[in-house]
């Protein structure tokens, strides 16, 4: 049995930073929106011992495949032997955009996935049977208390995890995991947003630390190298409507309204012929989804 899910990266419409908890974590308060750019996370039962890990994609250089991975963290809150993770890893590390977490949510989503296709194969139901089963468990009441408990998993992986069980936008507070729905007014029609990244990856514990020692309560305050300037000085040369770090950085976004097809391209060439990571992509409203299952 084998499913396929997308595993979208998320941006930070608005991020404030409190102090500093003493369990390390700081107090903050953002809404997250995910977005269209996403890895692919594939998670096969193989029947044999251990659970393995592989990785491709643009972004798979530097991706633990050894225990330290978060998906292989998740994956062991449920099981021990018997799975193959693949990520195809399009989303850029160390960028604040949630990728690893993302994936992690995926893996919990997956896992549960999985045991519905077990559940169908064990009852001797057909495809067709297992979809409309799977369809109507997706869109029972009932799915709320699923999605409650796996995020109550997600929150043993890390604070950004659980935003990503259900994804779209929401207003999370505390250390991140006090999530509501909320709404946003991004000011423009249509949104489309273009995300853009330079070489220097900035790990979000050197970040918090920065924001630390300069008494800032903003990322977009402290966080700063030559890439991030010179992505911000074409985002808002390119008419961009806003131009914000997401969370700690490094990646920045810009906003767009969908119908300034031109800018959005011009932008994106200017981008890329200066030798940054430039993708197009537009809000979602899912977190971990998946595409494709099969028994």
């Amino acid at each position: 049995m084998k499913v396929i899910l997308t595993a979208p990266a998320k941006i930070n419409l608005t991020l404030r930073v409190g102090e500093r908890l003493q369990n390390g974590y700081h107090d903050i308060n953002t809404i997250m929106q995910t977005v269209s750019l996403s890895d692919m996370i594939t998670l096969e039962n193989t029947g044999e011992s251990g659970i393995t890990l592989s990785v491709s994609g643009q972004f798979a250089e530097g991706v633990p495949t050894d225990d330290n991975n978060i998906c292989l963290k998740a994956a062991k809150l449920y099981l021990q032997d018997g799975l193959h993770i693949h990520i195809e890893k399009n989303i850029p590390h160390g960028a604040g955009l949630g990728g690893g977490s993302s994936d992690a949510a995926a893996v919990l989503i997956g896992i549960n996935q999985l045991a519905m296709l077990l559940h169908a194969k064990q009852k001797g139901l057909s495809d067709e049977e297992t979809f409309k089963m799977t369809e109507f468990i997706s869109t029972h009441p009932n799915t709320a208390v699923l999605l409650n408990t796996l995020e109550l998993a997600a929150m043993n992986l890390g604070a950004d995890v659980p935003f990503f069980i259900r994804g779209g936008i929401r207003l999370c507070t505390g250390i991140g995991m006090d999530m509501e729905d909320t709404e946003y007014d991004w000011g423009v029609e249509s949104p489309r947003i273009v995300i853009a990244m330079g070489s220097e990856t900035m790990p979000t514990a050197k970040a918090y630390a920065i924001l630390d020692e300069q008494g800032a309560d903003s990322f977009d305050k402290c966080i700063t190298n030559k890439d991030i300037v010179n992505i911000k000085r074409l985002m808002t040369d390119g008419g961009a409507a806003r131009v914000s770090l997401s969370g700690s950085g490094s990646a920045v976004f810009a906003v767009f309204p969908g119908s300034e097809t031109l800018k959005i391209q011009k932008l994106k060439k200017n981008l890329r012929d200066g030798g940054y990571f430039c993708e197009i992509c537009e809000p979602v409203a899912y977190g971990g989804k998946v595409t494709w299952a099969q028994i």
